[in-house]
């Protein structure tokens, strides 16, 4: 009888979890494909930021912030009602306001405008390009001690000291357009007012070793009412009527040397005056030279030169008249008021040091003829300073007095 035999078989079942575990390279390329596609999510929303970032500041008024952190003296000082900023678009700022230490206004911007896009200037920081400013307005107030100009160039000197051991970088290059400007001035040692009207700039600063130029055109209006304290008990002075004046700029600073920032170097000022009223000088005058008070309007050029970072300096006339050109000196002529018709005065002025020149200088007018030739050493830069110049006049310096006086005119 055949024996029946029995195989017991045993089938191997493959669970779940030995399935999805798989081959190790396998499992290795599902987790190196989520982290490649988790990075390039975060990279393109850094992209995406970084490409609005410009206007997230500009719009939510971020920029503000961000100056009072990176640059403290200026926070609370410059505030804009509007900014544009983009990559691919230019600057713009509208309203932009800049205040001085007492939270007065002292100089405002219609419109500031750039040629080159955002990323053009970030890419080429040492060539800015053109700007355009549009409307601007300033205010100077002139005092005796000082002008709240001088009191914020003081201010900024001292938040941002030069650091030393770093060499000062150089001064990139750009041109400025500025139209439509308008510039207060309150002359508190005069007790006047005055208003420069219509201003036009046009500067080019290049990167070469050329020079740097600039013009400026603009028409001189003195405001009716007096001012400071100069005007207590002072009667309201007669009408003076508006003036224009002209400006060209030709300067050559010094290259920075051994770390040190660019020095002025030498450049000429040319001026053209048309029936400009020199009333407006009395306040800079009874500062900086003594009680002098001319009274007129006068018509002419002047040439103002300088060389060696203002070592000397040069200041040429020519063609310089005044129809009724009238001189009040409290100090020296007591209550006379000379008055005279200033048909031409001509010649140079030259300081170099403490020496004084007096470089044939002409005076003609309805009440005398003068010319004069002058070197000597002046202590100050005031009338007590050039008397004493003439006092320590040598005879081999050259002194030459000459003149005529019309005793009838007078």
């Amino acid at each position: 009888m055949a024996k029946r035999v029995t195989t017991k078989v045993i089938e191997e079942v493959e669970t779940d979890d030995e399935a999805a575990a798989g081959p190790p390279f396998v499992r290795r390329r599902s987790r190196m494909g989520w982290y490649v596609w988790r990075a390039g999510l975060l990279l393109a929303l850094l992209a995406v930021l970084g490409w609005f970032a410009p206007s997230i500041v500009a719009t939510t008024g971020l920029w503000k912030t961000l100056l009072g952190k990176f640059v403290p003296p200026l926070a609370g000082k410059v505030d804009a009602g509007s900014l544009s900023l983009g990559w691919l678009s230019p600057i713009v700022v509208k309203d932009l306001v800049v205040r001085d230490e007492a939270g007065e206004m002292l100089a405002q911007v219609g419109i500031f405008r750039s040629e080159k896009t955002l990323l053009s200037l970030a890419q080429n920081q040492s060539n800015l390009g053109k700007f355009t400013i549009d409307e601007p307005q300033g205010r100077i107030v002139l005092r005796k001690d000082g002008s709240n100009v001088e009191d914020f160039i003081a201010q900024l000197a001292k938040d941002f000291p030069p650091q030393e051991g770093k060499s000062a970088g150089a001064v990139p290059s750009f041109s400025l357009t500025l139209s439509r400007g308008t510039i207060q001035l309150e002359d508190q040692v005069a007790g006047q007012r005055w208003e420069l009207a219509g201003v036009q700039v046009d500067a080019d600063f290049p990167k070469s070793q050329g020079p740097r130029i600039g013009k400026m055109a603009a028409v001189l209006k003195h405001i009716p009412g007096t001012t400071g304290k100069a005007a207590i008990g002072k009667s309201t002075s007669a009408e003076i009527l508006p003036g224009e004046i002209a400006a060209e700029l030709n300067w050559q600073p010094t290259q920075p040397v051994d770390g040190k920032p660019e020095g002025l170097g030498a450049g000429k000022v040319t001026c053209e005056l048309k029936s400009l009223p020199v009333e407006v000088a009395q306040g800079a005058l009874r500062r900086f030279a003594g009680d002098i008070r001319p009274a007129g309007a006068v018509t002419g050029s002047l040439l103002y030169e300088w060389k060696d970072d203002l070592a000397a300096q040069r200041l040429e006339l020519t063609k310089l008249s005044s129809p009724q050109l009238s001189l009040a000196a409290p100090a020296y002529l007591g209550t006379d008021k000379p008055s005279l018709r200033l048909t031409s005065a001509s010649g140079g002025i030259e300081i170099a040091g403490k020496r004084l020149l007096l470089d044939r200088l002409q005076i003609q007018s309805d009440v005398a003829a003068l010319s004069a030739s002058l070197a000597g050493d002046t202590p100050t830069l005031d009338l007590a300073g050039i008397l004493a110049a003439v006092q320590s006049t040598k005879k081999d310096d050259g002194i030459e007095v000459s003149g005529e006086i019309d005793l009838a005119a007078v």
